[in-house]
């Protein structure tokens, strides 16, 4: 199967803005710490990949009852901050058919932002979300275009795949979203 080819949307930005655009003043409202943030934000994206059918590994943040709590999670992180999988059993193990969607998370500077990024670029999965923060505009708009070009000139990413870039604005305390198409 191409998921390239046959326009086949797992998500959609507007998709995107309605799972997260509440967690800013929940976060603030409830003194999140920038775990907190990214343990919400995978839950979500776990909820709506859990609902569409795939297997999302990712992981969840521990309850203080149980050190082994995976209620969305199949098997923890793998390989990204969260990956959604299409997959079998064919014998006593999973295989991986697909992976429509994969989510990095960093709340660091400029270095650990496009060090993350980088690992989305080596992906073959059709939609990949990026989710940092920037204090300013002018650091927003720097992050932004450097992915865009990194993304462009990484030569392995197939046509067609999409970027989700999703800001944390500090000024004005919410998300900002952006969808690139590498063509």
């Amino acid at each position: 199967m191409d998921i390239y080819s046959n326009n086949k949307q797992i998500i959609t930005l507007n998709e995107i803005k309605e799972i997260l655009d509440d967690i800013p003043t929940i976060a603030l409202e409830d003194g999140y710490d920038t775990r907190d943030w990214t343990y919400k934000i995978k839950d979500r994206f776990a909820e709506l990949g859990k609902a569409r059918g795939y297997e999302v590994c990712y992981s969840e943040k521990k309850s203080n009852n149980d050190k082994n709590d995976r209620s969305l999670s199949n098997w923890g992180e793998w390989l990204y901050d969260l990956t959604w999988l299409k997959g079998d059993y064919p014998e006593d193990w999973y295989s991986v058919k697909s992976c429509p969607l994969i989510l990095e998370s960093e709340w660091g500077g400029y270095g650990e932002i496009i060090e993350d990024f980088s690992k989305l670029l080596v992906s073959n999965s059709p939609h990949r979300v990026m989710i940092f923060e920037a204090h300013n505009i002018e650091k927003k708009e720097k992050f932004i275009s450097r992915l865009k070009l990194d993304a462009d000139g990484y030569g392995l990413v197939n046509a067609g795949a999409k970027f989700y870039f999703v800001c944390y604005q500090r000024w004005d305390r919410k998300f900002a979203y952006e969808e690139f198409e590498v063509l």
